[in-house]
């Protein structure tokens, strides 16, 4: 009887309540994360650093002066693409992008085979980019389009489906270009990702209006209950400033800790292997809770679910103190850490969708994502110079714990969604 009822639950939450079939935001999920892991995953892994050296040696490029040209190309056209991406989204739909986005990763992919270094650069400097505003930010749009009560768990299930099947791709990238080189490698990348373009964009439906759906597969709700900020009128609310604060917070903490922590740990006496253990740990359990953490922002307020995310991420840091020189207080601090960073993950997506509406979803996620990533470039280094000034890898643990103090602080600090000022909606 539990069994059945548990199915018919599931059932229901499945279902459209329009024609009583699986609501096509499910499938959606599906195909978001085909498109993610052909536009991003699979771009990204060609990408990879440990390449950079390799790559540049094959076409006779100097590294020395290579490196740091396509990180400069990539540091000065990230944040303006990203921008013009956002606003195209919003103006044209992401099924549009996806449209436009797939080829031109292609296309950027290819670029790599014309023997022309200025090229060369720029195909390695912006294949990340490109699979960005192709595949990634279309899909989360698309996702807050079809979902709105549910969106959190939907973005929960297709991140932690595009982590599995990206770890397995960046397992077997290494692996074929060691057997086949990178350019080919390269040009089985391109030619999937236009074997998939068109098949997989004409499965996006910029919203379920355009299926006869209403979102979450329910009974349609009143517009005037809703969220709906352009991002002009976003960019007025406090509440975005709110947002963006504690999310530029949590990304310093977790650019910090991903530089610090091995160095940490090795300074409080942790052998190499175990510190392995440790991150492994710290990595998996992090996967593992994107979905429990995406049913904990569906159950309750999502302001509650992050700030409760950010507090875990402050006592696994603070344990690190706290137990120099304990294997187990350590393990279970590396839990911690990879908890609160993987339970978060889709809220910290879903947040900008349930504060200010479907809108100008893609300007407002862009914003968002340009102030974090700011924060995420400017803390190690700061952390670095506070490291140097006091000499004490204390120093950097106690930053990092208040950082994340906080972010969960600033999450509270949001208060319920409010609506658009009707004088500017």
């Amino acid at each position: 009887m539990t069994g059945q009822r548990l199915y018919s639950r599931v059932s229901d939450f499945l279902r459209s309540d329009s024609d009583g079939n699986l609501f096509y935001g499910w499938r959606l999920v599906v195909f978001g994360i085909v498109i993610i892991l052909v536009g991003r995953e699979l771009t990204s892994a060609l990408v990879h650093p440990r390449f950079v050296v390799a790559f540049a040696l094959d076409f006779g490029i100097e590294p020395n002066w290579w490196h740091p040209a396509v990180l400069g190309i990539a540091a000065a056209t990230n944040f303006p693409v990203w921008a013009v991406a956002g606003w195209a989204i919003d103006r044209y739909g992401p099924r549009r992008m996806v449209q436009v986005g797939l080829p031109l990763a292609c296309i950027v992919t290819l670029l790599a085979f014309v023997q022309a270094p200025g090229l060369l650069t720029l195909s390695f400097a912006w294949i990340g980019t490109v699979g960005l505003l192709g595949a990634y930010l279309p899909t989360l749009t698309a996702l807050n389009h079809w979902f709105r009560r549910r969106l959190v768990i939907a973005l929960a299930v297709m991140l932690f489906a595009v982590d599995a099947g990206g770890a397995i791709i960046k397992s077997l990238i290494p692996l074929l270009v060691l057997a086949v080189g990178w350019t080919t490698t390269a040009a089985v990348v391109a030619l999937a990702i236009a074997a998939l373009a068109t098949p997989l964009s004409g499965r996006v439906f910029n919203g379920p209006e355009d299926y006869g759906q209403h979102p979450d597969g329910t009974v349609a709700e009143s517009a005037r209950t809703l969220p709906d900020y352009g991002w002009r009128e976003a960019m007025k609310s406090r509440q975005l400033w709110l947002l963006m604060a504690a999310a530029g917070c949590l990304s310093a903490t977790e650019a910090v800790g991903n530089v610090y922590f091995a160095y940490i740990w090795s300074d409080l006496g942790v052998t190499r292997s175990t510190i392995g253990l440790g991150l492994g740990i710290q990595e998996y359990t992090g996967v593992i809770f994107i979905l429990v953490g995406g049913w904990i922002g569906y159950l309750i307020p999502i302001r509650y679910a992050l700030s409760g995310f950010a507090a875990i991420q402050v006592i696994g840091t603070s344990l690190l103190l706290l137990g120099i020189g304990s294997l187990p207080v350590f393990f279970l601090a590396s839990a911690l850490v990879g908890i609160g960073v993987g339970a978060m993950r889709a809220s910290k997506i879903a947040v900008v969708g349930i504060y200010f509406g479907r809108r100008s979803f893609g300007a407002n996620t862009i914003m968002v994502l340009i102030f974090t990533s700011i924060a995420g470039i400017l803390a190690p280094p700061a952390a670095g110079a506070i490291l140097d000034v006091t000499g004490e890898i204390a120093s950097v643990i106690v930053i990092i714990a208040i950082v994340a103090a906080a972010a969960a602080v600033l999450f509270l600090a949001l208060g319920q969604p409010r609506l658009a000022p009707p004088s500017i909606a």
